[in-house]
């Protein structure tokens, strides 16, 4: 209901029709077969709900859905457990909040968050929010140029390793594993990993490092040389993009993989004002194409999206 301009109860009648509702019952949200006991009271003399009753319900049930939203990017299982409301209620309130630009639906199409744009009504979304929200509304258009999967990434806040924070893998043609949101990837052995550490800080770089040494994780693919891993990250700042290592089977942080994946990956890094704050990760099939093959067909498009990601947090940051 983006530009229905409802300004007092007695618009509701008239709100409601525009949008394809009964205003005697409107379906979803108020319908017969999905009542609570505060639904009432009812007109005396139609047996309708009045106007103002439908206000209030609809707006209580609003704020259950933004209030649900603020902690955390949700599905809609995920909201209708945490606040009761039908999955039909729950699909009406979600659109019409997305129409307002207050709610998004990520690139992947299994989850709902915040829009940046809502930040001055309640908590303060953080960068990282607006990195992944830039990124889901980027996503789409990109994947109608390169078909292959493609996850944005940023540090996990509290291990040494990256978290997919976005992905276009579902609408993807290709039969590639589903990283998910959420899913953890191990610094050293993957393209992701690798290009971060490339670009990252000195000092990051050796906190990082430190930190999955004294770790010992399998999953996380140390190389017996740092020297030759440090020869490896000069040379993918230099080219400006970074490859997965060969013995690397393409399992997460936490588990390492017992099959290799059979999948090559080649990822670009994503700047503000020249500091690191993303990576943007796409993987193939190695069947498909070796990765001087790839890079050449797909390097200017995905280092095209990285600067496009720039542009687009660089703009949100000039506004504050």
């Amino acid at each position: 209901m983006g530009n229905s301009g409802l300004g007092h109860v007695s618009d509701l009648p008239t709100v409601l029709s525009a949008n394809g509702l009964s205003f005697a019952e409107p379906p979803g949200l108020y319908s017969r077969h999905h009542r609570d006991p505060g639904d009432s009271p009812r007109s005396a003399a139609s047996g309708h709900r009045t106007p103002t009753c439908l206000m209030t319900r609809l707006v209580h049930r609003t704020v259950a859905v933004l209030t649900a939203l603020s902690d955390k990017t949700s599905t809609l299982h995920e909201l209708h457990l945490r606040t009761g409301i039908h999955r039909t209620t729950l699909l009406r309130i979600l659109e019409a909040l997305a129409e307002e630009g207050l709610v998004r639906r990520t690139a992947d199409g299994g989850q709902y968050q915040l829009r940046h744009a809502i930040r001055q009504w309640g908590r303060k979304l953080t960068f990282r929010d607006r990195i992944v929200e830039v990124a889901g509304d980027l996503l789409p258009a990109y994947a109608e140029r390169v078909k292959w999967p493609t996850d944005v990434l940023l540090l996990h806040p509290s291990l040494p390793c990256l978290i997919v924070v976005e992905t276009n893998r579902p609408k993807s043609p290709f039969p590639v594993k589903l990283n998910h949101v959420g899913h953890s990837v191990p610094l050293l052995p993957s393209a992701a990993g690798r290009t971060y550490l490339a670009f990252a800080p000195e000092t990051r770089r050796r906190s990082l490092l430190d930190r999955i040494i004294s770790d010992g994780r399998p999953s996380s693919g140390l190389p017996p040389n740092l020297d030759a891993l440090q020869r490896d990250l000069d040379e993918i700042r230099e080219r400006g993009f970074g490859t997965r290592v060969r013995f690397f089977r393409g399992g997460d942080y936490r588990h390492d993989s017992k099959e290799h994946d059979g999948l090559l990956a080649m990822a670009v890094p994503v700047h503000r004002r020249d500091r690191l704050v993303a990576v943007v990760n796409t993987q193939w099939s190695a069947k498909a194409h070796n990765e001087a093959e790839f890079a050449k067909r797909t390097l200017a498009q995905q280092t095209e999206l990285a600067r496009c990601i720039e542009a687009e947090i660089g703009q949100a940051s000039a506004k504050r």
